[in-house]
């Protein structure tokens, strides 16, 4: 016999014995047949639709009063499984097939201090670990051994851990690189390196601390130039002339001026020799221009004609972004005079750099 498709009976509608028959009795049959009288049924065994019509009991899973189980592993390679027990447990076989409680080999679940436990092939060590307060975990190559070390690779060089004084220490190529605890270390005495701190930007190196204590900062502004010829025939307010670079480390100095990148505070230095005066007695003298005021350096009076001096100036300087500095000549009594060149004896040269 059929499974027939239940009718609706409208009102008045007419029924027959063989209706009856289709409709209850042959379709009760049928249910009985196959469709609801299971044979073999075992407690927690699971039901579901074989086709539109028809139910059966699984095979392959079945309820043991906490979750769903496997009992037939072998047809259902590659399945995943989780379970949500009475331990608090999540089970994960992403590879493989399922397996029953005593031999899962991928479970997550709250231990009793408190924390989250990963295992995994049944350990907790191996390739899973902990989350908890204080305690951290790690899988695949990055491992937490009993010694609290994390590591960033498969081997056993490179890793951060607490050591017995509770100082935080990183270790690379099994080399101690740093100690944090009371004060932080960087280096050690097997490895004090060429530059133990080292701060980069893109490509660039911005600062370097050495292992003897050598600070370096290659992003400060700093130059040193000198007067390459030497000029002759100067009169008062002339603007002395700079145009020997020795170093420049931003590129802010640029047609006898120096033009401060950031605000800050700039120590400027200078020192010129001055000659061959045409008057006699002569003032001579330098001024230290900025934007922001003008600094008078060392002035001598009454000098001969014949006579060349060397006048110096120093000051920390208080500028903006964008101000400048350059240095002029002061000359009294009428006249000209000569600037030397910087020459072998470094006669004549300006200097500056951005302390804070």
């Amino acid at each position: 016999m059929a499974w027939t498709t239940p009718a609706s009976w409208p009102v008045g509608f007419f029924v027959t014995s063989a209706f009856l028959h289709a409709q209850i009795r042959d379709n009760l049959n049928e249910l009985r047949s196959g469709g609801l009288a299971i044979s073999t049924q075992g407690v927690g065994e699971i039901i579901y639709a074989a086709d539109s019509s028809h139910l059966t009991r699984s095979a392959n899973f079945k309820f043991d009063g906490v979750g769903v189980i496997t009992i037939n592993a072998a047809a259902n390679a590659s399945a995943f499984r989780q379970q949500i027990g009475g331990a608090n447990k999540a089970y994960f076989c992403l590879s493989g097939y399922p397996k029953n409680d005593s031999s899962i080999d991928a479970t997550m679940f709250a231990e009793s201090g408190g924390g989250i436990q990963f295992m995994v092939n049944g350990s907790a060590t191996a390739v899973g670990g902990f989350l908890q307060s204080g305690v951290f975990y790690t899988v695949n190559a990055m491992v937490l051994t009993a010694a609290q070390k994390f590591y960033f690779d498969s081997g056993s060089d490179s890793y951060i851990w607490e050591n017995s004084s509770n100082n935080l220490q990183v270790f690379t190529g099994g080399v101690h690189r740093l100690n944090i605890g009371a004060g932080v270390t960087v280096g050690s005495a097997t490895d004090p390196g060429a530059n133990n701190i080292r701060v980069e930007g893109t490509s660039t190196l911005l600062g370097d601390v050495a292992a003897a204590g050598k600070v370096k900062s290659s992003g400060q502004p700093g130059f040193l130039v000198g007067n390459a010829g030497g000029q002759s025939g100067q009169v008062n307010g002339n603007t002395i002339v700079f145009d020997s670079e020795i170093y420049d480390e931003l590129g802010n100095f640029a047609s006898n001026t120096f033009t401060a990148p950031v605000a800050g505070r700039y120590l400027l230095t200078c020192a010129v020799t001055l000659s061959a005066g045409t008057a006699s007695p002569q003032g001579r003298g330098i001024r230290l221009v900025t934007s922001n005021r003008n600094y008078q350096f060392d002035f001598k009076d009454g000098v001969t004609s014949t006579e060349a001096i060397v006048v110096t100036g120093a000051v920390v300087a208080d500028m903006d972004a964008g101000d400048t500095a350059h240095v002029i000549l002061v000359l009294t009594g009428g006249g000209t005079c000569t600037v030397s060149a910087f020459g072998s004896a470094g006669e004549t040269w300006f200097s500056g750099r951005l302390l804070v």
